[in-house]
C-alpha cells in the first residue's frame, strides 16, 4: 500500500486545506506541459497520476479514516516484524562473533565460576547461621530475637528503651536460671 501522505509531502494529521494546498502546489511544479523532455514528461505524468490518486483518497474524510486505520495496521504490523528479524539477525551475529573470539570463552568460564563460588559462599553461610543457633544455648534465642524483632545490634535499637529491654529480660531469665523459678508462671 502506498504511502499517501509522503507522496503528498504531508503530515499523517494534517488538515484537509493543508492537503488541498500541497495538492495544486504539487500538481502545478510538477504539470506535464513543463517540461519539453519526452522522458521527463513521461514521469511528470505518473507523478501528476500519484498526486491525483493520494489526493482522491486523502482528500474524503471517510476514505481518509479507512485508509488511516488500514496504514497504520500494515505499518506497524511490517514495522514490528521487520524490527524483530533484524534483532534476532543482530543478535545471532553477536553471538557468532563471541563464540570465534578466545576471549569470550575464557569471560564465560570466569562467569560460570563466580556464579559458583557466590553460590557456594551463601550456602557457607546458611550452613554457618545454623550452626551458631545450635550453639548459642539457653539464652541465644533471646538475643536473635532481640535483633531480629527489636534490631539491638544492628544500629535500629538505640538508648535506654532499648538497654532496660534487655536488661531487664536478662535478669529475668539469669533469675529463673540460679534460682530455678519460673518467673512467667508467677506472673509480675
Amino acid at each position: 500500500m502506498k504511502d499517501y501522505y509522503s507522496i503528498l509531502d504531508v503530515p499523517s494529521d494534517a488538515p484537509q486545506d493543508k492537503i488541498r494546498e500541497q495538492y495544486h502546489l504539487l500538481l502545478h511544479a510538477w504539470h506535464p506541459d513543463k517540461f519539453p523532455v519526452p522522458e521527463q514528461k513521461v514521469k511528470a505524468e505518473e507523478k501528476t497520476k500519484e498526486f491525483n490518486e493520494a489526493y482522491n483518497i486523502l482528500s474524503k474524510p471517510d476514505k481518509r479514516a479507512e485508509y488511516d486505520r488500514e496504514y497504520s495496521f500494515q505499518s506497524s504490523n511490517f514495522d514490528h516484524t521487520e524490527k524483530d528479524r533484524e534483532q534476532k539477525e543482530q543478535k545471532r551475529r553477536a553471538e557468532e562473533a563471541k563464540r570465534h573470539n578466545p576471549e569470550y570463552e575464557r569471560q564465560r568460564q570466569e562467569q560460570t565460576e563466580a556464579k559458583s563460588q557466590k553460590a557456594q559462599a551463601k550456602r557457607q553461610r546458611a550452613e554457618a547461621e545454623v550452626q551458631r543457633k545450635k550453639s548459642i544455648g539457653a539464652l541465644g534465642w533471646v538475643f536473635d530475637w532481640l535483633q531480629d524483632n527489636i534490631g539491638f545490634g544492628r544500629g535500629g535499637c538505640s538508648g535506654i528503651g532499648c538497654g532496660a529491654i534487655l536488661l531487664l529480660l536478662l535478669i529475668v531469665f539469669g533469675c529463673s536460671i540460679i534460682f530455678g523459678t519460673n518467673w512467667f508462671d508467677i506472673g509480675f
